[in-house]
């Protein structure tokens, strides 16, 4: 069964927390270092999170938390952000722990989409190994988001990958971090801001004509839809 949550007090406090329980004790070392009890910083962000979705999330006028459960277990979940009335952005799609590579959250992905009336494709894949005759030069705009590129040994082939899948004139997009900052937040040093790669070496190397800024997820976001979502967790 399909949940559609408009409103606080239909959400399962505890059965949507158990689908991200990883990355909230993940988070936890993030968000709250100085705490040292980990039950006790588990409980701090899971309320930050479920503040977020009750003051910001919901009191969107159009988002939605999906919710798909099976034998009373919430199972997975996703948060879609209504950005007109043609597009939708998809944030937040996690699958419990227990039930993972079951090939629930595909089949979460496209059972929502219909029921919010919006045709998707939804692909699980090695995007190294993607089918370059259906997928090549089909995409207006490649988005990647929340550090992608450190899970890539050749970068060099990722790149040329993406950019066979663009049509002409078609726009990457990638909001990404060094894995480096994320110890450095944790360990209070201090850092210096630069790109992630020099823009001569992007153009010499990937032949693309580069705009590299340090910016939000949100304005990322919006080079693609020309609106700017909150989006925290």
């Amino acid at each position: 069964m399909i949940y559609n949550i408009t409103t606080m007090d239909k959400i399962d406090k505890r059965k949507l927390m158990d689908i991200y329980r990883e990355g909230n004790m993940e988070n936890t070392d993030y968000f709250y270092p100085e705490i040292a009890d980990k039950e006790q910083a588990v409980a701090k962000v899971e309320s930050d999170f479920l503040k977020y979705i009750e003051t910001d999330f919901l009191s969107s006028s159009g988002n939605v938390y999906w919710v798909l459960e099976e034998n009373a277990v919430w199972v997975s979940a996703l948060r879609l952000y209504r950005v007109d009335n043609a597009m939708y952005y998809i944030e937040a799609l996690e699958t419990h722990p227990d039930f993972r590579r079951q090939g629930h959250a595909k089949r979460y992905a496209l059972e929502t989409a219909k029921e919010a009336n919006v045709n998707i494709s939804f692909e699980v894949c090695d995007v190294l190994e993607i089918d370059m005759d259906k997928y090549g030069e089909y995409f207006d705009v490649v988005f990647m988001e929340g550090g992608v590129l450190h899970y890539f040994h050749d970068i060099d082939e990722f790149m040329r990958i993406m950019y066979h899948l663009l049509k002409d004139n078609g726009k990457l997009i990638c909001s990404d971090f060094h894995p480096f900052t994320k110890i450095a937040d944790i360990l209070n040093l201090e850092q210096n801001t630069m790109d992630y790669f020099p823009r001569m070496y992007l153009r010499a190397r990937w032949h693309m004509p580069v705009s590299l800024t340090k910016r939000p997820e949100s304005v990322c976001l919006s080079a693609v839809t020309g609106s700017i979502p909150s989006a925290k967790y």
